[in-house]
């Protein structure tokens, strides 16, 4: 209806000039939105959180695992480039993002320029006069302004095919049929010897709660134990003790043989 009214009352000329600023705005949304798209960037950065965060947790949830194989340095080596590899990711995909929104914005921005400066020779010539001036604005304002929303709505589709594509693959996601196995040049582990002993083991985590008092035990090589207590009595204690993964006080007595 605007362009009509506009057409009808200013010539057509400004027609022309809306025409070539819809052109413009759709090809530079489809051109960069197609370039985003030909790289993979959402993709690669939906990989890449899942990674972080997968390690993340297991990280947290594992933090005795991974202290009892001493492998502290290398979770954390991993979990670094991992986190860089993202953040890398998530620079160059709001780069992308940000060139897309400023090259709508410079269509538009063309576009009203353009129109407000033939309305501007128009009023010189007296052709038109200020109000039709300031009504010429408000029309192109009305028009332009559902291009903002139609390409919002564009990037976030792309995006949401995408991250729909990801559902679908985790969703039905297969498991490796060799992914339990053991590496090619994993060598066997053999124990010749060893044995474990606590001697006068105190032990508490707070002041005023003790938590683990005179214990004293030996496991010889070979040898099964089974600890039995109540929720709290300090049964995981001693196996975070055995492999050091907390600290103890100067009164208690751990002596370790590992052969």
């Amino acid at each position: 209806m605007i362009l009509v009214i506009v057409v009808r009352d200013y010539g057509g000329g400004f027609l022309v000039i809306i025409a070539a600023t819809f052109v413009s705005y759709a090809a530079w949304t489809a051109y960069a939105a197609r370039r985003r798209m030909r790289r993979r960037m959402q993709k690669q950065l939906n990989a890449l959180e899942a990674a972080q965060s997968s390690r993340f947790v297991d990280s947290l949830l594992n933090a005795d695992t991974v202290q009892y194989f001493a492998r502290e340095s290398f979770e954390t080596e991993k979990l670094r480039a991992v986190a860089d590899d993202w953040a890398k990711a998530g620079v160059a995909n709001q780069a992308a993002l940000s060139a897309l929104r400023i090259g709508q914005g410079a269509c538009i921005g063309a576009g009203i320029a353009a129109v407000m400066l033939l309305a501007g020779q128009h009023v010189m010539t007296r052709a038109m006069t200020l109000g039709d001036l300031v009504l010429i604005n408000a029309y192109i304002t009305q028009v332009s302004l559902p291009l903002n929303s139609r390409g919002f709505v564009f990037r976030e589709t792309n995006d949401a095919i995408t991250n729909i594509e990801r559902f679908f693959a985790l969703l039905f996601a297969k498991r490796r049929p060799d992914e339990d196995n053991d590496a090619c040049d994993a060598r066997p582990l053999i124990v010749t010897g060893g044995a474990i002993e606590f001697s006068g083991m105190d032990f508490t985590y707070r002041p005023g709660r003790q938590l683990l008092h005179d214990i004293s035990f030996r496991v010889g090589s070979a040898q099964t134990v089974t600890v039995v207590g109540g929720s709290g009595s300090g049964k995981s204690t001693l196996v975070r003790l055995t492999f050091v993964c907390i600290s103890q006080t100067p009164a208690q007595v751990l002596q370790r043989v590992l052969q």
